[in-house]
């Protein structure tokens, strides 16, 4: 039987159509099997397309899949924040409610509006609790995989996998121009990285005002993304790595900005608050605005 499926396109971490990172919802799934979702993301070739399903619990508005072009993810930034922000403006979140939950293959992810619930001006998520993994230690290596010369890389900053729980890469490099510079080897990056999750490499540097860096996502093709204009889940992981190696300043209530996606013509800003007590990150808020573009629907045998 040939059935449509409506969807909706949003641009995410931005004020403006076509900056951020679009998106797109299918806002009612229900048929859908895992393999038409992955065959329709491939179809859709965004960096991630969401599928939207009744929750089985009680506690959550829905129940959403996440898809990039090559494979399911448990968790991402930018597809839970347009997800929400689509199902406010259709009326399918609890009247009045300020914070809901989605259902994600990690679990619940509680998300704050901010603004009246049909037309939030902002939504931020709560990351799950960031994971620390290894550290590469061999800095000529690593400036050789990213093509930038050695002294590029801020020698104060250990080059990290961390994830919440999607692991990336964190390289912190000295100037935002040298972020533009960065060209990844995957071979060379796969020589001097064993992390077999591992979903990219993020680079990024310190700019002004205080708080605020310039970043990229890169080397994430086997996951069907080159570069990714806004990276919500990496930028949780990122605040995480500034707090945890003493790079931003700030006690208590931590906020940074991070700018993305300059570099491929779709600039994005995303808001990260990190509360941490003693060094130590205790809880971790990404968020933003998001923008609606189109709406389409799509015909497939089920």
């Amino acid at each position: 039987m040939t059935r449509r499926y409506d969807f909706e396109q949003v641009d995410v971490f931005t004020q403006q159509r076509f900056r951020g990172n679009p998106l797109a919802v299918f806002t009612d799934a229900t048929r859908l099997s895992k393999t038409h979702m992955q065959d329709i993301a491939r179809e859709m070739n965004l960096s991630e397309t969401t599928f939207v399903v009744p929750s089985e619990r009680a506690d959550c508005a829905a129940r959403v899949y996440i898809f990039t072009p090559g494979m399911e993810l448990p968790f991402a930034g930018h597809p839970t924040i347009g997800t929400a922000w689509v199902l406010a403006r259709n009326g399918d979140l609890p009247k009045d409610a300020n914070v809901v939950q989605l259902h994600e293959n990690v679990g619940p992810i509680t998300l704050r509006l901010e603004g009246p619930t049909d037309d939030p001006s902002a939504l931020f998520l709560t990351a799950p609790p960031p994971k620390f993994g290894s550290i590469v230690e061999n800095r000529a290596a690593m400036a050789a995989a990213l093509n930038v010369d050695t002294d590029e890389l801020l020698p104060d900053a250990p080059m990290q996998v961390v994830g919440v729980p999607v692991p990336f890469l964190y390289v912190m490099l000295r100037s935002p121009s040298g972020v533009d510079r960065v060209a990844v080897n995957g071979p060379a990056l796969t020589k001097i990285i064993s992390e077999p999750d591992l979903a990219g490499v993020f680079v990024f540097a310190r700019q002004e005002p205080p708080n605020h860096v310039y970043s990229r996502m890169l080397g994430a093709e086997h996951v069907g993304i080159v570069e990714d204009p806004a990276t919500g889940s990496a930028s949780g992981s990122l605040g995480a790595y500034l707090v945890q190696h003493g790079l931003v300043s700030g006690n208590g209530s931590i906020d940074v900005l991070s700018e993305q996606g300059t570099k491929m013509g779709r600039q994005s800003f995303v808001s990260i608050r990190i509360e941490s007590a003693a060094g130590q990150v205790k809880r971790i808020e990404v968020g933003g605005s998001v923008v609606p573009v189109l709406r389409g629907s799509l015909e497939i045998d089920t």
